[in-house]
């Protein structure tokens, strides 16, 4: 990336009626135990305080991709790390900045518009939730670059160019943070799923008495386990075998408990119920004797 590069831009009445503007764009690598942000970059006065604490206008987008930082808003603080986005709410006083010992790189840009008043409107961004934790992704690398070769080109339309890889930008970070949530929610499932089963042990459990104690549907708690391989179908969960059965089965298979809760999922809610093969929670943690 060109070190220390920024744009300040102008726009226009006809570009303001579009869903988004773009104020401003850059990128800086910030050396340790240097000033932030950067002196040879010109800042307007109202951006120059942000280490110390300031309020913009627009909404600001930074991403950090080397070092380490905190930012500072609404009462709270949040450690930034390599991968981390902040994303910065107008007219809320916040403070960010790299540590001293590591600085950090970074790029941002400035927005605003109907379509990101859409998004806070509706809940999907909260000036509450404002760092995503999104990882090293090229996929942003990229967006950004076009985003600062379209500034720099100025072409006609330029703006409405710059908008366009604004709304991809934000699209990445709110895919990362739904995937994320998503694949917690999958563990906590599982984890109930897991505490249920061992917790009926003594009693017969079917498919739809699991999703049914945990609020979601057969096909949601098919989606939390992986499928089974041809000859793990044949486990003899929900169709009448006894625990010695499946305990020499699984001893047999070494199965993890993901697979084992598997098996059990795979019964239909008109088979059997699930068999007692669970003694105690923590049996499934581990292969299961060869009982004879």
């Amino acid at each position: 990336m060109e070190i220390n590069f920024s744009s300040y831009l102008t726009w226009s009445g006809e570009d303001e009626r579009r869903p988004l503007v773009c104020t401003d764009v850059g990128s800086a690598s910030v050396p340790p135990r240097s000033a932030y942000p950067p002196a040879p970059v010109s800042h307007p006065d109202e951006y120059v305080s942000v280490a110390t604490g300031r309020t913009v206008n627009e909404y600001q987008l930074v991403y950090v991709t080397r070092g380490r930082g905190t930012l500072r808003t609404n009462g709270k603080t949040w450690d930034i790390v390599p991968g981390t986005a902040i994303l910065v709410f107008p007219r809320v006083r916040h403070a960010y900045g790299p540590d001293a010992e590591q600085g950090w790189d970074e790029r941002w840009v400035g927005f605003k518009g109907s379509y990101i008043e859409a998004l806070r409107a509706d809940g999907t961004i909260s000036s509450e939730r404002p760092v995503f934790s999104v990882g090293l992704d090229e996929r942003l690398l990229v967006h950004f670059e076009e985003l600062f070769g379209a500034v720099r080109a100025a072409e006609p339309f330029f703006q409405m160019r710059a908008g366009a890889r604004i709304m991809l930008l934000l699209a990445e970070l709110l895919s990362r943070e739904r995937k994320t949530a998503q694949a917690d929610g999958t563990a906590a499932l599982v984890e109930k799923a897991k505490f249920l089963i061992a917790e009926k042990a003594g009693g017969s459990l079917s498919v739809d008495g699991v999703a049914g104690e945990l609020g979601v549907g057969q096909a949601r708690l098919h989606e939390s386990f992986p499928p089974l391989q041809e000859e793990d179908r044949r486990l003899p969960f929900g169709l009448g075998g006894t625990r010695q059965t499946a305990a020499r089965f699984l001893s047999r298979r070494a199965l993890s408990e993901r697979r084992i809760i598997s098996g059990i999922t795979m019964a239909t809610s008109s088979s059997p119920p699930v068999t007692r093969f669970i003694t105690r929670p923590g049996t499934l943690t581990r292969p299961m004797p060869n009982l004879r």
